[in-house]
């Protein structure tokens, strides 16, 4: 995959995953206060992390990104993700938001990260739509979604997990982001 977009909304920049940041991201996914809202919560190795590291290299529908605050730009400090598009390109899925918070200097990043990704997505591919899936007691990260102006469309169950599903089309993206400004 030639991944090159990159984005910058109010606090945050968002650049592509690169071999560079695989290890901070696995170090991060690994954190107790992480993977406990990942419906696989286990451990990643590294071996498992270059694997999957390498496979995403060759998905076209997958687009990951690091995050950094703009007043400290060499400073990791999460991820944010678009995969599963659909095969016409005009929907796909959000997920994979980690924030450092003990490498924040603010609060309230969540949301910052959700909108420049949505808005480096949109602007630069087909896609209309987006949803998301997130566990039912991520009050925080539901929280942030939806202060970007997704819709809950219903409650899933996936295997012993309750997921809300999450969804909203670009024009309601940015609708919302103009008043929300």
């Amino acid at each position: 995959m030639d991944h090159i977009y990159e984005g910058a909304f109010s606090r945050i920049i968002l650049k592509p995953l690169t071999y560079e940041y695989i290890e901070q991201l696995r170090q991060l996914r690994n954190r107790d206060d992480i993977r406990c809202w990942f419906i696989n919560s286990s451990l990643i190795s590294i071996e498992e992390q270059e694997n999957w590291y390498k496979k995403y290299l060759t998905n076209s529908k997958e687009y990951m990104f690091v995050a950094f605050e703009k007043k400290y730009p060499g400073v990791f400090i999460g991820s944010w993700g678009a995969y599963n598009f659909s095969d016409d390109g005009l929907i796909f899925e959000t997920g994979r938001r980690m924030i450092a918070y003990d490498k924040v200097s603010e609060r309230g990043l969540g949301y910052d990260i959700v909108c420049c990704g949505l808005d480096t997505i949109f602007s630069n591919t087909k896609a209309e739509k987006v949803y998301s899936e997130v566990l039912s007691n991520n009050e925080r990260s539901i929280h942030s979604i939806l202060k970007v102006g997704y819709k809950i469309i219903k409650t899933i169950k996936k295997g012993k997990h309750e997921l809300v599903y999450l969804e909203m089309t670009k024009k309601e993206f940015y609708n919302n982001l103009s008043v929300n400004k």
